[in-house]
């Protein structure tokens, strides 16, 4: 392989290398940041629709917990602890940010 060739391929795999290296450290201190009890709940249809209408409460500046959108008693307490958990989350300051 001529000089030129080796220096092209191996600059290319360096970075690839280095590229995927960094998108895995930028996901992994992402999930780090998710409350646990939301990657608990991450497959809990109820938990989620919580979490969700916390969201539009607190962009649209209201309150209300509309439980009565599930039917059994365990999915109106997941929904209420979702929605609890949104919008706390949704009133305090990203990380890293100031609270002034």
């Amino acid at each position: 392989m001529q000089p030129m060739k080796k220096l092209v391929t191996f600059a290319f795999a360096i970075t690839i290398t280095g590229s995927s290296a960094g998108m895995v450290a930028m996901r992994t201190r992402h999930r780090s940041d998710i409350d646990p009890t939301i990657l608990a709940h991450a497959s809990d249809a109820a938990f989620q629709d919580g979490l969700y209408q916390a969201y539009l409460d607190a962009k649209a500046g209201k309150q209300r917990v509309a439980v009565a959108r599930w039917n059994s008693t365990v999915d109106r307490q997941s929904f209420s602890l979702g929605y609890e958990i949104g919008r706390r989350q949704s009133h305090s300051p990203p990380n890293g940010s100031d609270a002034h």
